[in-house]
């Protein structure tokens, strides 16, 4: 493309192709190079003057902040693609903004504000198109319930959030989407081992970890296995909770998974401290509060 005559037609496919390239480095944990892939979407859709597209490309950007990390400008991020969408009537772009702008809340541990914007996608999606994906590699039916559910566990409210998680997957299994059925378990694990409900938080997650593997979607592997290793040493399985446990930290660090390091390093601390290793565990839990 950067061989083109340089047209409106030409700005318009790089951008897209921009897009396309981030959606495709994303569930690889690739964010630096999706982040880079975007800031020049953006400065071509900007020269365009192009809303729809500057909304997409606002939209994409704040889950690849928030896994980075950066929550508060995720959260500014989703707010200005938000109010693109409102702006030019893009119903789709509005139900990805919501839950994008819940995913920042939620990393800030803002949980109230979270389940009201992911409560506010659950309700714009409708029963009539929650097996749409609206150009997205979740089903945001099931994003937004699975979600609610780990946000409500957060608070304590377990039957409405185990009610959310068994609707999450029951859509994702309907739907055969992988994608989604591992956001569905994951966050049904993670609501479970809150809850410490454990064989079921183990089923879970270890459901979640499998078809990560099969299907080589791995970005959700750091988080699943953190969780998955606590379980595993809460239920008495010590050596193999912290096999897991350690590798969940190597490979959140190496996708520069900054979303849930520290409570990776708190948990594997925690678990090192259990099995009466404290040596082991101090630089780790030094570590976690300097993240």
């Amino acid at each position: 493309i950067a061989q083109l005559p340089e047209t409106r037609e030409s700005l318009e496919r790089a951008t897209d192709l921009r897009l396309a390239l981030r959606k495709a480095l994303f569930p690889l944990g690739a964010y630096a190079r999706a982040l880079e892939r975007l800031h020049e979407a953006e400065g071509l859709a900007s020269r365009l003057q192009d809303q729809r597209r500057l909304g997409r490309v606002a939209a994409a950007m704040a889950p690849t902040l928030w896994w980075m990390g950066r929550h508060d400008v995720a959260l500014r991020t989703g707010e200005q693609a938000l109010t693109t969408a409102q702006a030019i009537g893009d119903v789709a772009l509005q139900i990805e903004s919501c839950f994008r702008i819940a995913q920042a809340y939620q990393g800030l541990g803002e949980y109230r504000h979270a389940i009201a914007f992911f409560q506010r996608g659950v309700d714009t999606i409708g029963e009539d198109q929650r097996d749409e994906r609206f150009g997205l590699a979740v089903l945001p039916a099931v994003f937004c319930r699975s979600y609610l559910a780990r946000c409500l566990a957060e608070l304590g409210e377990f039957r409405e959030g185990a009610a959310q998680s068994a609707e999450a997957i029951r859509i994702a299994r309907e739907a055969n989407h992988p994608y989604s059925l591992i956001a569905a378990y994951y966050c049904g694990g993670r609501h479970d081992l809150l809850k410490g409900d454990l064989q079921p938080a183990i089923a879970q997650l270890e459901e979640a970890l499998a078809l990560g593997r099969l299907h080589e979607i791995p970005v959700w592997s750091a988080v699943t296995a953190s969780d998955l290793g606590y379980a595993y040493v809460l239920a008495g399985r010590a050596a193999d909770g912290l096999q897991l446990l350690a590798s969940a930290v190597e490979r959140g660090r190496a996708m520069g998974q900054v979303f849930a390091h520290a409570l990776r390093l708190a948990l594997l601390a925690s678990a090192l401290v259990s099995a009466g290793r404290r040596a082991e565990a101090e630089p780790v839990a030094v570590e976690a509060l300097e993240v």
